[in-house]
């Protein structure tokens, strides 16, 4: 079962490789340092130089190779190789995590090796500046990552204590920095997590007990405006076929607690909203379900979406799942799990709501529901929907959450209900 944590008043969050994506112009500036002084890098050294602050990076390059310039010199000539860094650019997700932490009045910290005037810069330049509340940076502190100095420090400018906060980073110092400190900790390393986009589902994942939907009619489009709805329709489906689903679904107005105000549309209004955003105004947030399927064995059920599915075709993802239609939602959850899976509705002994899970990249509020089947792995059936099905074990479905593409949200339910490394949900407090 899932374990708790109190839910963060801040976020503290590494610069380089975690929220701007700064890389590339960093190794440029590591090789043609090392070039100038005769010497070859290697992709292992760089690799661990993420992390540490710039000082103690220019002393392990000295000593691994031998330089013989003054170390004070090497630094002042690897910073302004820094410095000289551009094209800097936010990393996936880094927009929707710090938009879901400003709508949940969550604070957002920088906590970086890197001299903080240099990280301002580079956050204005990613057009993330704005988003954050402090900046702590290697220059204001004595000892920095792997020590907890950077994370200590952070928590006592914005007066919290560690359970208060969550850190995100992409390095093992980083990590440790911050797991010294006693602040819960998820490393964007393609293990622990796969993007900023999957902290962002878990920040906004609400749990509901009782989730209910209020539909009303959509208000008719002007024919000018219609057109250009028919004119993206056509196009979609002229690009992926006749299989593109066209049928009604539900339209976010405003959720309060486990109240839903929605609008009923059609797909092709989605479609359009899809392929030009704000066309029809504000853009749209879609409602969908979303199941975790077990078997009596603790299995769950996981099937690879189709390649013409609107929404991540080819990710595997835990089924069913897909757009909702009406306001039944649980009806409409135990239909999807027979049309998609073969699994009929004599088989689950329990459908549960637990959350609202909203994805403010794709526009999609979910509502969520454990579902408790009958027996040890009962037979499935691929689909349209699903070419391939399975129950597999959390240890099975380890490498596959790790590696394998995958639906972000279905990538966090698995990290709360079962896949190591687990993560704390729901909130506490």
């Amino acid at each position: 079962m899932p374990s708790s944590c109190p839910a963060p008043r801040a976020l503290l969050l590494d610069l380089d490789g975690t929220l701007v994506d700064s890389v590339g112009g960093l190794r440029a500036a590591y090789d043609d340092f090392l070039a100038s002084h005769g010497a070859v890098g290697s992709d292992a050294e760089f690799a661990g130089l993420n992390g540490p602050p710039l000082p103690t990076v220019v002393a392990r390059l000295a000593a691994a190779h031998g330089l013989a310039t003054p170390v004070d010199e090497l630094l002042a000539e690897y910073q302004r190789r820094v410095d000289a860094v551009d094209g800097v650019r936010p990393m996936p997700g880094a927009a929707a995590l710090l938009a879901v932490a400003r709508a949940r009045g969550v604070l957002c910290a920088v906590v970086t090796s890197n001299q903080r005037a240099r990280a301002v810069g580079w956050l204005a330049a990613a057009g993330l500046l704005g988003g954050i509340a402090l900046v702590v940076g290697g220059d204001d502190v004595e000892r920095g990552k792997p020590t907890p100095e950077p994370y200590q420090v952070a928590l006592a400018r914005l007066g919290l204590r560690p359970e208060q906060a969550w850190a995100v980073e992409d390095s093992p110092a980083g990590a440790a920095s911050a797991r010294a400190a006693g602040v819960t900790t998820f490393v964007v390393d393609g293990v622990d997590a796969r993007s900023l986009i999957e902290v962002a589902l878990l920040l906004d994942l609400t749990p509901a007990t009782a989730p209910r939907l209020e539909v009303r009619p959509a208000a008719a489009l002007a024919p000018t405006l219609a057109a250009r709805v028919d004119a993206h329709w056509d196009a979609e489906r002229a690009a992926r076929g006749p299989a593109l689903f066209e049928g009604p679904l539900l339209s976010l107005v405003a959720v309060d607690g486990d109240d839903v105000r929605t609008e009923a549309i059609t797909y092709r209004r989605l479609i359009a909203d899809r392929r030009e955003r704000g066309v029809l105004g504000e853009p749209l947030v879609a409602l969908g379900v979303s199941g975790v399927v077990r078997d009596a064995d603790g299995r769950f059920l996981l099937g690879r979406r189709a390649d013409h599915v609107l929404l991540y075709p080819g990710a595997w993802e835990l089924a069913p799942s897909g757009g909702l239609e009406h306001a039944d939602w649980r009806r409409h959850l135990l239909l999807e799990l027979e049309e998609e899976t073969g699994l009929a509705a004599a088989a689950v002994r329990a459908c549960t709501p637990i959350a609202l899970s909203r994805d403010r990249v794709v526009g999609l509020l979910e509502i969520v529901a454990s579902i408790d089947v009958v027996g040890e792995r009962p037979p499935v059936r691929a689909s349209a929907e699903y070419p391939e099905v399975a129950w597999l074990t959390a240890d099975e479905l380890a490498p596959i959450v790790a590696s394998a593409p995958m639906v972000p949200l279905s990538r966090v339910l698995l990290r709360i209900f079962g896949a190591p490394p687990r993560w704390p949900w729901p909130p506490a407090g």
